[in-house]
């Protein structure tokens, strides 16, 4: 037998996208989503969120809807109606999760509001990105 065979089969680490204009949220979610063994791709803006999305195609995005240049809602109507990035499910994440309502809540695939309950993010994580 070569030694190849002898090693587990490694599974390939989920990624996830980070959308978050607070610094310490961030920092929060990344050391939550590492300690997990996610990857963690970051941006603080909008513009940089629907960039990332392409060009990284994370296995999910936490939004936060309150962000500097492009507000959350128009982010994830971007997201949904872009045929690279429309099968990624993105879980809002916002101190203004309840001001979510009609079609924008109906594209989400999870809401939450902050604070959060980090073993129901985590939950919901591992249920949107199984294989």
């Amino acid at each position: 037998m070569l030694a190849t065979e002898l090693k587990p089969q490694q599974v390939a680490r989920r990624r996830v996208l980070v959308v978050e204009d607070s610094e310490v949220i961030g920092r929060v979610l990344r050391l939550i989503l590492e300690g997990e063994g996610y990857e963690v791709v970051a941006a603080r803006a909008g513009a940089e969120a629907l960039a990332l999305a392409r060009q990284r195609q994370p296995h999910a995005v936490t939004l936060d809807l309150s962000l500097p240049d492009l507000d959350g809602r128009e982010v994830l109507r971007r997201l949904k109606a872009d045929a690279d990035t429309h099968r990624i499910p993105v879980i809002v994440l916002s101190t203004f999760a309840d001001g979510l309502v009609g079609p924008d809540r109906a594209r989400a695939d999870e809401v939450m509001a902050k604070p959060f309950d980090v073993d129901e993010l985590l939950d919901c994580l591992k249920r949107l990105t199984a294989q």
